[in-house]
Formats: structure tokens, sequence, C-alpha cells
């Protein structure tokens, strides 16, 4: 009950959700305010493909058919001190940097008065200032996203993210996160670019990473 209204929130997946005219499968998630009693839904809200977000504007990223967004989620907690925790969301068939099915995996900011996402970032080949590298199509980056606690010691929540189709047997990446993921403005901008992964992600998999063969 992140908005202590007295009801408990969800966050529901729809992988394969085309809502509205958004391209297909492009993925949707709800998240739903459920009666404690009857645990009937009461309201929810919907991120998908171009959404309204943080003041009603077509302002959430635009989806390409198939990146299946909501496959996988993840309770981050909560990074900037709002009493609203942030959602980690795969869309484990992006394409991002020229690669079929490589994946990508969202931060979305939720409002604390439980009415939306006032902001949100994007981790990919090509974006979040994420810098390991895939050996070609279909990593599924993504697909697991689990926080780790500071690594750094920086005061930022790091990130542990699952590729299980990357390289012959899957892969794992440690991203440590920059501060600036915690700090957002009143007003953050959207997306908010400012949230990034520090160089240096750390590739876990059969012979390297630390990990034997």
């Amino acid at each position: 009950d992140y908005d202590s209204d007295g009801r408990v929130e969800v966050a529901v997946g729809a992988s394969f959700a085309d809502p509205g005219a958004v391209p297909a499968d492009s993925g949707a998630v709800w998240v739903i305010d459920l009666d404690p009693a009857t645990l009937a839904p009461v309201s929810s809200f919907l991120i998908a493909s171009n959404s309204p977000i943080a003041g009603g504007a077509a302002n959430f990223a635009t989806l390409n058919a198939d990146d299946r967004l909501g496959l996988r989620m993840a309770n981050l907690g909560d990074w900037d001190g709002d009493g609203a925790p942030e959602l980690a969301v795969g869309a484990l068939k992006d394409n991002d940097g020229g690669h079929t099915d490589n994946g990508a995996f969202y931060i979305l900011y939720l409002k604390p008065d439980g009415s939306g996402v006032k902001s949100y970032t994007k981790i990919s080949a090509t974006q979040g200032g994420f810098d390991g590298t895939f050996d070609g199509n279909g990593s599924f980056f993504g697909s697991e996203v689990t926080a780790l606690g500071d690594l750094d010691f920086d005061g930022q929540i790091d990130l542990a993210v699952g590729a299980p189709l990357e390289g012959p047997e899957g892969a794992v990446f440690v991203l440590k996160m920059d501060p600036a993921c915690g700090n957002l403005p009143p007003l953050p901008p959207i997306p908010y670019t400012a949230c990034v992964v520090k160089p240096g992600s750390l590739r876990i998999a059969e012979g390297s990473g630390g990990f034997p063969e």
C-alpha cells in the first residue's frame, strides 16, 4: 500500500498485450488497486507504448511490435525517497543496437499518490549508459532484474540483470547505477536520462567474470 489508501497495489504484466492502437505484442503493465476485503480491482493505471504518464501526455516510450514489455517485473525499492517504490520492467525482445531480441528494461518511478508514473529510464545496448556487450541476437537482456544493494557504497542500489540466451549458457550483468538515479528533481524530465549505469558493467557467464567454465 505505497499510497496509504488502505488498499494493496499489484503490478500485472501482459507481455502479449497491445491495448488500443499500440504495436502488436509490444506489451503492457497495469498497476491495480485491490479492495482489501474482496481483492476486487478498485482502480488501475496502464503503462504501454506512448501511454500518458505524468500529466496526461502520451509521454511513455514508443515501443515496437513484439518488444514484450511486462514479461518480467521487479520491485526495486524506493530509490528517490518519496515513499513509492520503483519498478523494473523487462522488454526482453527489444531490438536496440540493431540486433534482434537482445532485450532491454525500464526503471519506472511511481508517483507516491498512486496515480501513475512520474518518469522512467531505459537501459539497453544503446541507452542508459550500459556498456556491456552481447555476442549476437537473442540475448533476452532484462529477463530478470534483481536489486543487489549498494555494492560500491555511493548511496545507490545496484542491479543484477539476466540475459538467459546470451552466449552458449546465458549471462548475468552486474550494473552499478549512478547516484543520480535516486536524486530526481521535483518535476523530473521524461525520460529521466540522468539515471544511467556507471561504466564497467560486469558480465558473468561461463568462463568470464570470475565464473568457472
